[in-house]
Order: C-alpha cells, then sequence, then structure tokens
C-alpha cells in the first residue's frame, strides 16, 4: 500500500533506537504528531500516530541525525511476541492520551 496515503485513524508503530529512551522520550512529548507512547523494552517505545513512516521518519531523524533507528507500522494481523496484555492492547486499540486534543 502506498505510505503517503493519508490516514486518521491512530496506528501502533514500533521504534527501537541506540540512543538513551529518556531522550527518545523526552522528544516525544514535544511532537503534536505523536498521540501516545508506551516505553516496552530498554531501546524500544511504541508510538501512536496518525502520520505516516516515513513523516515520523523525517521528524525523527531531523531530532536525532546521528542516531540510528527503526520505525515501523505494527499490524495486528502480522506482530507476535511476548509482551504484557496492557502492551497487546496498546498495540491493538492505539488512542490518543489526549494530551494534544
Amino acid at each position: 500500500y502506498d505510505v503517503s496515503y493519508p490516514q486518521t485513524s491512530p496506528r501502533a508503530f514500533l521504534l527501537t533506537f541506540n540512543t538513551q529512551r529518556q531522550q527518545i522520550i523526552d522528544f516525544l512529548d514535544t511532537r503534536r504528531e505523536i498521540l501516545n507512547w508506551m516505553a516496552i523494552l530498554s531501546h524500544a517505545v511504541v508510538v501512536v500516530s496518525t502520520n505516516n513512516v516515513a513523516e515520523l521518519t523525517d521528524i525523527i531523524h531531523a531530532h536525532f541525525p546521528y542516531d540510528w533507528f527503526v520505525i515501523a507500522e505494527l499490524d495486528t494481523f502480522k506482530t507476535n511476541g511476548f509482551i504484557t496484555k496492557a502492551t497487546w492492547d496498546f498495540i491493538n486499540s492505539p488512542k490518543s492520551s489526549g494530551r494534544w486534543s
């Protein structure tokens, strides 16, 4: 599918990174494009956004130009692993925190 196609419903993305998690979280809290997030591993955060992966990549790379990261949209039918029920609920029903309402 075309990643540039505009979406209006929130979707979950997995963001993995090689920098300090607190730096990423502090940054995510400043961005209106990030409707919500959940830290799930030491170098992984699930973020909720209506933006696509290309737009999110540009936003993150502009702030962390020398850090490596991967961001991928989580398809609930193609995602699996061993995490808490609360994390699965967050992924399967992505919602805004209400911060930017």
